[in-house]
């Protein structure tokens, strides 16, 4: 529940993504955690129009656990979303749109 209170939260304050972690934390990017991040940038997006981006971070190092994420950005937030990550950009981030959101983080 404070994940999606979080995520909503940040959206509300006129955020370009969201991220899972910092990666300095014991615990870090996590796919239950994405999944309720990922849905709650659906709603936001169904309610307000604005494509929120999605960064999850910290905790993947293999091949593997990447296309777990694409994997679930994909079925969350659709065929779009996961092409500008495939592209190459760390400013590009997944958003239920055509287009990516960029940050300059």
């Amino acid at each position: 529940m404070n994940v999606a209170r979080a995520s909503q939260v940040a959206m509300m304050a006129g955020a370009d993504f969201i991220k899972t972690s910092t990666g300095k934390e014991a615990v870090n990017a996590t796919l239950p955690v994405g999944v309720v991040m990922t849905r709650q940038i659906r709603d936001y997006h169904e309610r307000t129009g604005y494509a929120v981006g999605f960064k999850p971070a910290g905790g993947i190092r293999k091949a593997k656990q990447a296309l777990d994420w694409l994997i679930l950005m994909k079925e969350e937030l659709g065929d779009r979303c996961c092409g500008p990550i495939c592209s190459g950009s760390a400013r590009r981030h997944c958003s239920p749109t055509s287009s990516a959101s960029s940050s300059t983080s």
